[in-house]
């Protein structure tokens, strides 16, 4: 089933200290920590980008970094008005207002094996100052990096994951997603089975058809070839 924006935001609103699990496996919201601070980028991002999972996160523990992946390097920033060369101070994205926003540059996915057709088409993700929005989420990640985000590294530092340096694997995106899904998504355990990570994805195109956006936009904006 596709997300809805009361579920994303109810998602997103799962108050801290929230748990699920038991043990080793036990999973505990905190959003002032750096793995919830990029999980809440990597979900606010998956509602604007309709991004696969496979283009967030790898399959396993041992699956090695891929190319093509979501990295640091796949940000762009437009600031005050104006796109910038070089990587910007934390308070120039501080202060960012209407009409700027983060560029996520897309890499490799499942139909651009080599990142051939999609890779010149950033997504805009546009500042907004409430609501949901993952240009400040991405902002809040950057922050959080901090000085971990060395210029050399930015290439090769994933995006998302539980630490700097560190990506996500698939089974920690979906452990996350089905916590926050049920506890603040409101969706009953019955029916957990009837959603994914994917329903992001399904979410902005039934999004964007309803607010009557053409379907080869839409095939355009969510990659479809």
């Amino acid at each position: 089933n596709p997300l809805t924006n009361a579920i994303i935001d109810g998602m997103l609103a799962t108050p801290t200290g929230t748990t699920a699990g038991a043990g080793a496996g036990r999973l505990v919201v905190d959003w002032a920590s750096y793995h919830w601070v990029s999980l809440l980028a990597l979900f606010s991002v998956l509602a604007e980008s309709g991004n696969r999972k496979d283009e967030v996160a790898k399959a396993t523990a041992r699956t090695p970094f891929r190319k093509g992946r979501f990295t640091f390097a796949s940000l762009g920033f437009k600031v005050a008005g104006a796109m910038l060369c070089a990587w910007p101070t934390l308070a120039q994205l501080w202060a960012m207002g209407p009409g700027d926003g983060i560029l996520l540059k897309h890499g490799v996915s499942k139909n651009d094996p080599v990142g051939r057709w999609f890779a010149a088409t950033p997504t805009f993700l546009a500042w907004r100052s409430t609501g949901r929005c993952a240009c400040r989420a991405l902002i809040a990640l950057i922050a959080h990096a901090g000085s971990d985000l060395a210029e050399g590294a930015r290439g090769s530092t994933p995006l998302f994951g539980p630490t700097c340096g560190e990506e996500f694997t698939h089974s920690q995106v979906n452990a996350a997603f089905f916590l926050l899904l049920e506890t603040g998504g409101g969706v009953p355990r019955a029916l957990l089975a009837n959603y994914s990570v994917h329903s992001f994805r399904i979410f902005l195109c039934c999004a964007l058809f309803n607010a009557d956006c053409p379907r080869e936009l839409i095939k355009r904006f969510l990659r479809w070839r």
